[in-house]
């Protein structure tokens, strides 16, 4: 049973050389040996607030950036009338809007 499995295989498929890689550190310091800054060859940008919180601490990012964040309302939800939040007042924020 195998011998027909394994029969059946080598008609089917065939076994190649495997191909070389090219990592991101082969290739930084290919370029960087060839003259090449790190600001060539890379790019920087600012990690989100949730990545920078792990990164730093989530009480140091807050106590930094606290007046550079603006957090939006979200979306009206229901919630059972012994919920502690303050219900939403439609009129109030669109005579607030409209003002």
């Amino acid at each position: 049973m195998f011998e027909n499995l394994s029969e059946r295989l080598e008609r089917s498929f065939k076994i190649l050389k495997g191909e070389g890689r090219i990592t991101e550190i082969n290739v930084a310091e290919t370029l960087k040996d060839a003259g090449y800054g790190i600001s060539d060859i890379t790019e920087t940008k600012l990690l989100s607030v949730a990545q920078m919180e792990k990164s730093i601490g989530k009480q140091k990012a807050n106590e930094l950036l606290s007046s550079l964040i603006e957090k939006r309302a979200g979306s009206p939800t229901v919630a059972p009338v012994n919920d502690k939040r303050p219900a939403y007042d439609r009129l109030a924020v669109a005579r607030e809007d409209f003002a």
